[in-house]
């Protein structure tokens, strides 16, 4: 009885030591499949991919932060240079807004001018002349502007102006008695004093506006334009 005792201690100890062998050699479940270094080179790989983005994102900041800057430096230049020319620009404005007054203002006079013109075209003396226009309520034109001359040169007319030495031989005047200032005598006139009372005419010609009076004695004959007054 008691070696039957015996054998069955010794099986169940036996029986022991062989399920001690079994678990040593069960190893572990992972439910993810991995080992641990597999799980070591995951998490490595996460934040080599992290440092990258954050450089990646680093890289795209300091490029908007230039963009900005540059951005930032054009525009205050180009004001700068806007601010600079304003003084300029608005002279301009004044000067353009002045021209075109003056402009308006000398095409009104023109109008005027021309209104108040009028031609007899059957040759005359100057003093008869002068006395067909007055009877009309005018007298032989008067020129004090450049831009009176150019119209008279303009509509082509051509004839005596109010214009003479008479009694003051080479001392030439206006007959509403002002002195002569514009002068757009041919070439080579007026003459030296030639002792004789002269007038002046108008003989019209648009390839040279500048040179086209001539003086002759007062008692030849030519049309003669007039100016109401």
């Amino acid at each position: 009885m008691e070696l039957f005792v015996r054998e069955i201690h010794t099986n169940l100890d036996a029986d022991n030591m062989n399920k001690d062998h079994i678990y040593d050699k069960i190893v572990p479940c992972n439910p993810h499949g991995t080992t641990g270094s597999q799980q070591d080179g995951g998490s490595n790989g996460g934040r080599s991919f992290s440092r990258w983005a954050a450089v990646c994102l680093g890289l795209l900041c300091i490029l908007l932060l230039g963009l900005v800057v540059w951005m930032t430096i054009r525009h205050t230049a180009e004001k700068e240079e806007l601010l600079a020319r304003l003084p300029e620009d608005r002279n301009h404005s004044v000067n353009r807004k002045y021209d075109l007054q003056n402009n308006a203002t000398d095409l009104d006079n023109r109008m005027k001018k021309f209104k108040k013109l009028f031609r007899f075209t059957y040759p005359q003396t100057w003093n008869e002349s002068r006395q067909y226009c007055q009877e009309r309520g005018g007298d032989l034109v008067v020129i004090r502007y450049k831009w009176e001359h150019m119209l008279l040169n303009e509509k082509g007319m051509n004839g005596w102006l109010g214009l003479t030495d008479q009694g003051h031989d080479g001392t030439w005047r206006w007959v509403d008695g002002s002195p002569l200032t514009l002068q757009f005598w041919r070439k080579g006139e007026p003459a030296i004093r030639n002792g004789r009372g002269d007038c002046v005419v108008l003989h019209t010609k648009k390839e040279i506006p500048e040179r086209t009076w001539s003086y002759y004695d007062c008692s030849a004959r030519h049309y003669a334009v007039c100016e109401k007054k």
